[in-house]
Parts: structure tokens; C-alpha cells; sequence
């Protein structure tokens, strides 16, 4: 069956950017939420292969090819039919630019890695596996002449449902529900930068190996999840390393929001940050017990209709946003909101659970993402590949003392880890035209 997308420049334009709006209305010359992501095959990339898989693959996502356009009062999305970039380069590329063509993400390689640079406005984790899973279906296929079966793979003919690139936003009406009482009232959290243990710097990035078997055995006599353990485990570092502090310790937890929606295949970036408090009264409980009230917290707020009222709420500041007479305003509350999530959580932790590519699967040896957020302070990505749990810690310091603090912890519990790797994020850029 031919796919048969279109959509015209003039109709896009009629369009407002909404469930993304706090990912391109933060986007200025100088600050840009850009994550990118490793994949990390056990054989040197072929180049050509790569290329030629990106170029079918754009055929089947074709709604991908967006370019970022403004006019005076606002910012806009149109039609890119540009080629999406493919680079050898394993250092800084522009998004939304010349250098990547005008789109919102652009591929590199370096050796035996495949880096794919993107904004968090085109998609998040699990929005990109469809894509990625195409993607890495016709390298294989390029590269080493495979040519498997999976039903969870999209081919080129694979007919293109509307709901993967329909903004849930704007057809989401749900119903209020009056018996939802706040879990969780928002209030100004510990950050590390400013209690003089670190020095503030460019993003500095380490690499976390934990046995996949271990970790879930811990968690299942501790009553605890791997990002919840995980959570508490750096709640504890930070606990120890500054007993006097008077605010809160307030992990941010990221918490996929499309059943919120019934929107499973969208694109769109659309992971709800979910707050939950160390409580200084938990210092004294043992580890069990402490994920215990995490999950018990983490379960309320991630409740069905916890999750519609948050995005009641966002869509409803959203379409006032829009509002705004004027690109300026909508820019400046943007820089306002984003400074107010960022003072309401201590870190940051996103899990990606194991998502297969079929039979790529034998190929990848690494699955990393590296997050920048700009003012974030700390945030750990957390993905699975090969048996092991990876935990990509990513700090705007140099100083290794809370992630000392952490690794201790997980000595205390008797989690064994391997650290990997570590180095400087040098992120995707994004250039405004």
C-alpha cells in the first residue's frame, strides 16, 4: 500500500506548536533542549548504508520533516523535504540550521557509533523507537544483507496512521474529575550547584554499568523499581552530604503521558516530569522501606487521573500562551517556566525501559542518551542493553563528589557497578535563522 501524507506549507502554517510549546518556546540563540543519543554497534558503521537507510526511512516517517520558522508574533512549524543529515563527526553539529539542513535532528558517526542528534520537541524516547526501529531494520539490511520479519517494525509500505503525528493537544477535551485531590504541591527544592561542594561548568557526562539481573533482584526484595531505588539511593548521597539543608531533596521523575491521551504511537515529545520529596523523616528508615513510600508517592502522582490533571492544566496554559500578542512575550514565559520547573526538583531521572529492534538487537552493544538541559544541574538516564542497566549520569560540574556519594550508597546496599566511561557532552547546537 503507497503512503499518501501531505501537507501543505500554507496549512502547517495555520497550525500553533502546543504539547511542544515548552520545548521550542524556550529555543533562543543561546539555549536549546538537545539530547543525543548513542547507539553503539559492535562492527565500524558503513557510511553509505547509513545514508541510504535514513533516506528510506524519511519516506515512511515523512512527517518528521519539519523546519522551525517565526514571524513576529510566533514560532511555526513547516514542511522540510530536505535530505535529513547524515555526517561522520563525532563532535558538535547545528540542529534547525544549514548545517542539518533545516531539520529538527540530524545523524553522525564516529567508528562504531551512531549518534543521533535531535531537539526534544521532535520527539522523546519512546516516540523515537518506531522511527529508530525502521531506521536500524534497513541498515542491517544495507550493511549486512538481513532481511528478518518483525510485526513491530513500520516498512515503507507500512500504511502511516494519523494519530503518530497528530498533536494530542488539540483533540484532547477530558472530562474534569472532581474527586482528584493534589498529590504533591510544588515548593522550591534543594539544588547542588548552589551549596558549594561543585563549581558550575559546561555538561560533564559518566557512565554507570549495573548487572541487570542484580539491580532487579535488589528491587524485588526492596519493594522498589529501578528508577524509584535509584532515586532514593542518590537521595541518600545527597542526605549525607548535607544533613543540615532545610529544603527539600525533590527527585523529578519522567513518566511517559501518552495513555493520559490514548495517543501510544505519537511522536511528540511527551514525557511528564512527576516530582516526588525525600522526606527528612525517611533518613532513619531502612532501604526497603524508603522505596516503599517512593513507589507508594510515585504511584499517586502517576495515576491516570493525576496524569489528565497535569495536562489539563498544561493545555489550558498552553492555549493562553499562544495567546500572547507577540513572539517576544510567549519567549520570555517560556525562560519563566523553564526556570521554575528547574527550581522545583533537586535532579532529574528517566528510565527508558528495553525497547528490541529485532534482529539489530545482536548488533547493539550500547544504548545511551545524553540530555541537555541547560540549568538542569543533574539528571541520570537510565537504559538497558546487552544485560546491564546503564546509568547515564549527567552533571554541569566537574566535581565527581556526588556521584562519589552515590556510588558509596550503592556499596552500602551491596550493589555492585562498573564505571565505564566519562567526559565532557559537548550537545547538539541549534541554530535560529
Amino acid at each position: 500500500m503507497k503512503n499518501d501524507f501531505s501537507l501543505s506549507e500554507k496549512n502547517m502554517k495555520k497550525g500553533k506548536i502546543l504539547c511542544t510549546y515548552p520545548w521550542y518556546y524556550t529555543i533562543t540563540k543561546s539555549f536549546c533542549v538537545t539530547i543525543r543519543v548513542e547507539r553503539r554497534l559492535k562492527e565500524n558503521i558503513d557510511g553509505d548504508a547509513l545514508r541510504r537507510a535514513v533516506d528510506i526511512t524519511m519516506k515512511r516517517y515523512p512527517y518528521l520533516g519539519k523546519r522551525l520558522r517565526k514571524s513576529w508574533t510566533r514560532y511555526y512549524l513547516v514542511r522540510n523535504s530536505l535530505p535529513v543529515v547524515v555526517k561522520e563527526n563525532e563532535g558538535k553539529i547545528n540542529l534547525g540550521g544549514k548545517e542539518a539542513n533545516y531539520h529538527q535532528f540530524a545523524f553522525t558517526y564516529s567508528g562504531n557509533s551512531i549518534f543521533l542528534n535531535q531537539t526534544h520537541g521532535i520527539f522523546d524516547g519512546r516516540g523515537s523507537n518506531p522511527f529508530l526501529q525502521t531506521l536500524l531494520h534497513y541498515y542491517c539490511q544495507f550493511c549486512y544483507g538481513e532481511n528478518y520479519e518483525d510485526r513491530n517494525v513500520n516498512y515503507i509500505d507500512t500504511p502511516i496512521n494519523p494519530e503518530e503525528y497528530a498533536d494530542p493537544y488539540l483533540h484532547w477535551s477530558p472530562k474534569s474529575d472532581k474527586s482528584f485531590r493534589k498529590a504533591y504541591k510544588p515548593c522550591k527544592a534543594l539544588k547542588l550547584e548552589k551549596e558549594g561542594l561543585v563549581t558550575p561548568s559546561a555538561m560533564h557526562y559518566r557512565r554507570i554499568l549495573i548487572n541487570e539481573a542484580e539491580l532487579m533482584h535488589l528491587c524485588k526484595s526492596s519493594d522498589a523499581s529501578p528508577n524509584t531505588a535509584l532515586s532514593v539511593l542518590l537521595c541518600r548521597a545527597i542526605r549525607k552530604l548535607h544533613p543540615e539543608a532545610t529544603l527539600p531533596i525533590i527527585p523529578s521523575l519522567f513518566c511517559d503521558a501518552r495513555p493520559a491521551f490514548d495517543s501510544s504511537i505519537s511522536h511528540y515529545s511527551l514525557a511528564a516530569p512527576l516530582c516526588i520529596s525525600y522526606d527528612n523523616r525517611m533518613d532513619t528508615m531502612d532501604f526497603s522501606l524508603q522505596n516503599t513510600i517512593f513507589r507508594g508517592k510515585l504511584m499517586v502522582v502517576s495515576d491516570a487521573s493525576a496524569m489528565q490533571h497535569i495536562h489539563r492544566q498544561m493545555k489550558r496554559a498552553y492555549e493562553y500562551m499562544n495567546l500572547l500578542p507577540t513572539l517576544k512575550s510567549k519567549l520570555l514565559v517560556g525562560k519563566l517556566c523553564r526556570k521554575y520547573s528547574f527550581n522545583i526538583c533537586t535532579f532529574f531521572i528517566s528510565y527508558a525501559r528495553n525497547s528490541s529492534f529485532g534482529g539489530c538487537d545482536r548488533h547493539i552493544e550500547l544504548f545511551s542518551p545524553l540530555l541537555y538541559m541547560q540549568g538542569s544541574g543533574l539528571s541520570l538516564e537510565i537504559s538497558t542493553v546487552d544485560g546491564n542497566f546503564l546509568v547515564t549520569w549527567l552533571q554541569e560540574w566537574k566535581e565527581d563528589v556526588y556521584l562519589d556519594a552515590f556510588l558509596r550508597e550503592c556499596d552500602v546496599i551491596g550493589l555492585k557497578y562498573i564505571l565505564s566511561d566519562r567526559g565532557e557532552f559537548v550537545p547538539p547546537g541549534y541554530q535560529l535563522e
